[in-house]
């Protein structure tokens, strides 16, 4: 039973950690790339804004294909 030990950790708990940190991923992703879009002093915002929406994407795609329940379309 170690710090990483995640077997303890019912499903459900798991797959709504995912979903969270999907979300919050989206939403900074989204604010990242008005904010870069609007100054073009802060234009590597749009850069940071896109590479986090990218993850957020394929993550969400990663825990989709991968069967769990608790997904949203």
């Amino acid at each position: 039973m170690g710090i990483g030990d995640s077997s303890k950790i019912p499903p459900e708990r798991n797959v709504l950690t995912m979903n969270t940190l999907l979300i919050i991923a989206g939403v900074v992703a989204i604010v990242l790339l008005l904010v870069g879009g609007f100054s073009q002093a802060l234009n590597w915002l749009l850069w940071v804004g896109v590479i986090l929406l990218v993850i957020a994407a394929i993550g969400w795609l990663l825990s989709f294909m991968s069967g769990r329940r608790g997904h949203t379309v």
